[in-house]
């Protein structure tokens, strides 16, 4: 017998309701990742888990209906691709 609908979309509010709750805090962790590399000196490469963050966010957002979300941290995390790269770039380039 296939799955009840109605079971299925519940189980899925709850994923979409527990990915929101784990969401907000990971924003203000990016925040304060972005403000200690800038107090850092903002040095290539130092800020390898915001990217990581980013990259996650990007991927799972879409999942649970945060389409916008993650076009943003999509965006955020190809900028940031260049950062981790390059030897001659600093906070103010972000």
């Amino acid at each position: 017998m296939p799955p009840d609908p109605s079971v299925m979309e519940s189980k899925l509010a709850l994923l979409k309701t527990r990915f929101a709750e784990r969401t907000a805090p990971q924003l203000d962790a990016m925040v304060l990742e972005v403000q200690q590399w800038q107090q850092a000196g903002g040095r290539c490469g130092d800020i390898a888990a915001l990217y990581q963050l980013l990259h996650r966010l990007a991927g799972s957002s879409g999942t649970f209906g945060f389409v916008e979300l993650g076009q943003k941290a999509r965006s955020l995390e190809h900028r940031l691709t260049s950062l981790l790269e390059c030897p001659d770039l600093s906070a103010a380039h972000i």
